[in-house]
């Protein structure tokens, strides 16, 4: 579309909800949908992500080279991967991206 909006960023922010949406989430992820890709709005899906508390999925993404978990950049108003878990007080998702060397 117009605003180079993937189809990650569509389920995320579509109607669909709970396990409907953790399946396509999972499904999206395995195809090789890429959780940082920014689109034109700077919407980013892995801070859509922690918003939802999708741990399971956010936990099956590789923090390797290829997707640093430094590339989950915050926008203007929003915040960095840990502190974003840190601030919806969801400790585990905390936790993981603490151990994943993320900020």
């Amino acid at each position: 579309d117009r605003d180079d909006q993937s189809a990650l960023v569509y389920a995320l922010v579509g109607e669909a909800q709970d396990l409907k949406l953790e399946v396509i989430v999972d499904e999206l992820l395995r195809a090789g949908a890429d959780p940082f890709l920014v689109d034109k709005t700077g919407l980013q899906p892995i801070q859509t992500m922690i918003e939802l508390e999708l741990n399971k999925q956010i936990k099956t993404i590789s923090f390797t080279d290829k997707k640093p978990c430094d590339r989950g950049r915050p926008r203007a108003g929003q915040f960095s991967l840990s502190a974003g878990a840190k601030k919806l007080k969801n400790t585990e998702l905390e936790k993981f991206f603490i151990e994943q060397g993320c900020w």
